[in-house]
């Protein structure tokens, strides 16, 4: 199948928020979209050393940059760490949940991947409703185990 890979030669212009590339269905909320966000990273920065192992990297992350009391509420689902098959380099793999509490907005599922490359951190997500999560949520998985860093 199709492969998605970021490469560590990019540099990520500045920018105040939202991701470097995203596709979904046109004319649609955003609710369903698949993205790359592309950041630049202080020098020393490891996945480990830095953000913990994947559980707690994970949770540092969608607490900060997703989750916002009332409006977002998270739950985590799972996170693992797996090796990028090009460079060796690891990767953090997590599943969460946004449930919309004052919306009637339906839940969104992400399957997120995160990786760094020199001073580079490269995300990845895809983000489904509920409705096309729970029909097709193996489908996502793979999809976000062919990021590759090289």
């Amino acid at each position: 199948g199709p492969t998605l890979a970021a490469t560590s030669s990019r540099r990520a212009a500045p920018r105040s928020s939202g991701p470097d590339v995203a596709f979904g269905p046109a004319g649609e909320t955003g609710a369903e979209n698949l993205s790359v966000f592309v950041g630049q990273l202080a020098s020393g920065f490891s996945l480990r050393g830095t953000l913990g192992e994947p559980t707690e990297a994970a949770e540092r992350l969608i607490s900060t940059t997703i989750a916002k009391p009332g409006v977002r509420e998270t739950t985590l689902l799972g996170a693992s760490e797996a090796t990028s098959a090009r460079s060796g380099r690891p990767l953090y793999q997590f599943e969460y949940r946004v449930d919309y509490p004052n919306s009637a907005q339906q839940p969104t599922y992400t399957v997120c991947v995160v990786g760094a490359a020199k001073d580079t951190l490269f995300t990845f997500a895809s983000r489904v409703p509920e409705s096309v999560w729970t029909e097709r949520a193996d489908e996502f998985r793979e999809v976000a185990k062919t990021f590759t860093l090289y």
